[in-house]
């Protein structure tokens, strides 16, 4: 009886030893992939493709704010006459960054969607900012400063309506960079709600928004939006 007691006691606790040494295994093992998760996601989300979007975002919304003040310009130009001032002409604007162009962040989103597509579109929306707000800022402030010393309101009207064709360019080829951008937010939200380690990132971008939004994005950028062909 007494070596019975014994033996079922030593069983007893090589279970309770082994029902802990699983349970550890199994919380180091949950701990380690956890951590992996959030390795992936800070590597290609926080500093891949959220990086990317928040630079055209902040560009494209100063290239907004400084389209609506052009525009504002140009209405002042036409009311005004003789009493415009043109020292508002280089009033208001905010700066584009275009310099960054976060090869970095570019090249782990590459590994990530297995496209090139991202950073061609990167790089064209920054160029189309810059080229743009350079006709917004120094342009068109520069023709109603030439302009300004007509009297005729007919012909200042005629240079006023010039001046909006050039902004409902801009405007319209801004809508489409901005489409490009929402699709990106798609990628990014598609990201965050996969749980990525290592073993498995090769499947994001077999998945249908992913590839839904390159598409997209790759269809746009065949024929690019205010870029001029050559």
């Amino acid at each position: 009886m007494f070596w019975e007691n014994v033996a079922t006691s030593v069983i007893s606790g090589l279970f309770a030893v082994l029902a802990a040494y699983i349970a550890a295994s199994f919380a180091l093992s949950h701990y380690f992939r956890q951590k992996e998760y959030e390795i992936v996601k800070q590597r290609y989300l926080e500093n891949g493709i959220d990086k990317i979007v928040s630079g055209l975002e902040i560009n494209f919304n100063n290239l907004r704010h400084n389209w609506a003040r052009s525009l504002f310009l140009v209405q002042q130009f036409r009311d005004y006459g003789e009493h415009f001032d043109i020292t508002e002409l280089d009033k208001g604007f905010l700066e584009i960054y275009p310099a960054d162009f976060e090869r970095v962040a570019n090249h782990r989103i590459e590994y990530l969607t297995k496209s090139e597509v991202i950073w061609l579109a990167f790089q064209l929306s920054l160029v189309f900012a810059k080229k743009s707000n350079d006709v917004i800022t120094k342009e068109l402030p520069k023709v109603m400063e030439i302009k300004n010393d007509i009297e005729e309101e007919e012909e200042r009207r005629a240079v006023a309506v010039s001046m909006y064709g050039e902004l409902t360019k801009i405007n319209d080829n801004i809508e489409k960079y901005e489409l490009v951008i929402d699709k990106l937010m798609v990628i990014s939200s598609a990201l965050e709600r996969e749980k990525l380690g290592f073993d498995n990132i090769s499947r994001f971008s077999r998945l249908y928004v992913v590839r839904e939004a390159l598409e997209y994005i790759e269809k746009e950028f065949k024929e690019v939006p205010g870029q001029e062909k050559t």
